[in-house]
């Protein structure tokens, strides 16, 4: 696990993504995940809109949502939340983690994905969440299994890719 303080703005939001996908990248080609991504789009192969309900269905059933330490970042490995999920049957962590796993399965069954940021404090306010989304022949397609309740839409969003 790699905790850091995140620098403030954009700035941070960018560093934080960075790493995220780098660890998602190094991930998806662990033949652990790639094992247990086939496992779970066993049946379903060849179709990605089912595979990516299969997989998001998964990570749905399997994430315990817990948020990181006051004021830091944590990003945790593949490998660390495949362990925890094997071990556990569960894998705590919070929107990030989430959305580094959900990415590294979808990638080691070949569908590209990228994050979304979300922010609602203005145009110019901080990022406060992310997901995964998965590339389906129609389009991008969700993973999100940790959004925050919140009545009203974000103000905010972008795209990073993976």
């Amino acid at each position: 696990m790699d905790i850091r303080t995140v620098p403030p703005g954009d700035y941070g939001t960018r560093s934080t993504l960075a790493r995220m996908a780098s660890v998602a990248r190094r991930g998806s080609r662990l033949p652990l995940t790639v094992r247990l991504a086939s496992r779970i789009v066993d049946g379903v192969r060849g179709k990605p809109l089912s595979m990516i309900g299969a997989l998001r269905g998964w990570l749905g059933q399997v994430l315990e949502f817990q948020a990181d330490p006051y004021g830091s970042e944590a990003v945790r490995t593949v490998p660390e939340m495949l362990r925890e999920a094997q071990h556990t049957g569960k894998v705590v962590g919070d929107c990030d983690d989430a959305s580094v796993l959900s990415a590294a399965l979808a990638m080691s069954v070949g569908l590209p994905a990228r994050f979304v940021v979300l922010g609602w404090s203005g145009p110019d306010g901080p990022f406060g969440h992310v997901y995964t989304e998965a590339r389906a022949p129609d389009g991008w397609v969700e993973f999100d299994v940790t959004r925050p309740p919140t009545p009203l839409p974000p103000t905010r969003a972008a795209t990073y890719r993976v």
